[in-house]
């Protein structure tokens, strides 16, 4: 459990991103994590990936510093956040947004990193 102790001020980050009609939808929230055994820079290089192909083609942007590194991207009705934390094996991945489709994004890109 204190691997996932990074993802509280992330969920919150997150949450802060969404546009003012997105608060008044009452936007969703989807989020997993998993074990990675590679690299910092192939963790930070597969979020970029994972986060583009996702189609989060806006604002994409890679903030704060080693070992904590999130990926973060934006569509039109969306965020997603993808945080490697290397040094605990572990990387967590979010989606945020007004609609139903948060669970259906985070899963894309889970698959999209771990291809």
């Amino acid at each position: 459990m204190k691997k996932l102790f990074g993802l509280i001020p992330l969920a919150a980050v997150m949450m802060t991103m969404t546009t003012p009609k997105a608060a008044a939808d009452a936007p969703g929230m989807s989020w997993t994590w998993r074990e990675v055994r590679i690299s910092h820079r192939q963790c930070l290089d597969r979020a970029d990936s994972a986060i583009r192909d996702a189609g989060f083609n806006d604002s994409v942007e890679t903030v704060g510093t080693s070992p904590d590194v999130s990926t973060f991207g934006v569509n039109d009705d969306y965020r997603a956040a993808i945080r490697c934390i290397s040094d605990k094996g572990v990387v967590l991945f979010l989606v945020t947004g007004n609609g139903s489709d948060s669970g259906k994004l985070q899963r894309r890109l889970v698959n999209n990193f771990l291809r």
